[in-house]
This record gives structure tokens, C-alpha cells and sequence, in this order.
């Protein structure tokens, strides 16, 4: 009897995994793609995504790279992120809330109405501010860091024209520059449509 049981139910897990791996190879679309980490910080191929269709509806021009500068941005405010952590910087929830209710209000100037923000974003105001909560800190604490980085730097026009002139001319040939551009281009063109 205790044979028939245990073989009854290799039998029944057998089936349940050849369900599960038919049901998953049948779809064969994919939730999401990591295209960057740093540190525990991942930039998801959605959020890339994402930020280009609103720069898009916004009126931003879709230039060739625009992805890619997207995700040099998503990876740089991950950096500080990272950096932030380990600094082990905090945001205040007021500020949170404060920087949340400011969104909100010239979203809401852009649009029109509380109504008619709620009907484009699909949720209620206070749906958004739960979703915006996390993001908001994020941008907040990526602010901070850089605000530490750079405190006490400053440069004129004439700091950077001092700098460029000390770079040897053959080190700074418009060839090399843009050779250089094109392969960074190709690399964050490769991660962004790896499927």
C-alpha cells in the first residue's frame, strides 16, 4: 500500500512539473530584464522603458541614443544610491511628503484636475503617492550624495579651458572621441535589446 502511495505521488509531481514547464514554454515572454547593478541596485530594461516614453511624451525629440543616455543616468543615480547606503545617508519622511505633494500639484497644473490625473495614471492620489514613495526617496538620497560629492567644488569656463589645453592635441582628436562614443553606444545598445 505505502508502494502504491509514494508512486501515486511521483506520479502527480511528475504531472504538476510538466504542467508548470508547459505553461511557462508555451508564453516564452519575459517579465523583465536586468540591463545594469550596482551594488544590491538594479536598473530594470522596463524602467529604461519607462522614462523614455514619458521623455517622449513629453516632446523630447527620439534622438538615436536617447535609451542610452537614459540608462547612463538610471546607472549614475544608482551609483549615488549605492553610495548613499554605505554612507548610510537618510531622507526624512516629511521630506518625502513634501517633495511628493510638490510632484503631485504640477501634475495636477499640467493636466488639469485631480480627476483627470487620476483617469490618465489609472489610480487614485492616493495610490500615487504610495507608488511615487520609494522612487521619491531614491532621487532624494541619490541628491543627497551628489550634494556631498560636489560641496565645495566649483569651476569657471576658464578652469575647464585650462584643463582641456593641458590634455595633449593628439590625446583629444575628434576620431578618438567619437570612436569611443560609437562603441558605448554599441555596448548600451546591446544591453538594452538583449533578449
Amino acid at each position: 500500500m505505502l508502494k502504491f502511495y509514494c508512486r501515486r505521488n511521483n506520479l502527480l509531481v511528475l504531472l504538476l512539473l510538466f504542467c508548470f514547464n508547459q505553461s511557462f514554454s508555451q508564453t516564452g515572454n519575459i517579465a523583465d530584464q536586468i540591463v545594469g547593478v550596482v551594488g544590491n541596485n538594479i536598473v530594470l530594461k522596463s524602467e529604461v522603458e519607462s522614462q523614455y516614453a514619458q521623455l517622449i511624451a513629453q516632446g523630447t525629440p527620439d534622438a538615436e541614443n536617447l535609451r542610452c543616455k537614459i540608462l547612463d543616468q538610471l546607472l549614475l543615480n544608482k551609483l549615488l544610491l549605492h553610495q548613499a547606503n554605505i554612507d548610510s545617508l537618510n531622507v526624512e519622511e516629511s521630506q518625502v511628503n513634501q517633495k511628493i505633494e510638490s510632484n503631485l500639484s504640477y501634475f495636477i497644473q499640467q493636466i488639469g484636475s485631480v480627476e483627470k490625473l487620476e483617469q490618465y495614471y489609472g489610480k487614485s492620489v492616493a495610490e500615487l503617492k504610495e507608488e511615487f514613495k520609494p522612487l521619491i526617496r531614491e532621487q532624494l538620497l541619490a541628491q543627497q550624495m551628489q550634494s556631498k560629492i560636489t560641496k565645495g567644488l566649483s569651476s569657471s569656463p576658464s578652469d575647464v579651458r585650462s584643463f582641456f589645453n593641458k590634455i595633449p592635441k593628439d590625446s583629444r582628436s575628434e576620431e578618438h572621441t567619437s570612436e569611443l562614443q560609437s562603441h558605448s553606444d554599441l555596448v548600451c545598445r546591446l544591453l538594452l535589446e538583449k533578449k
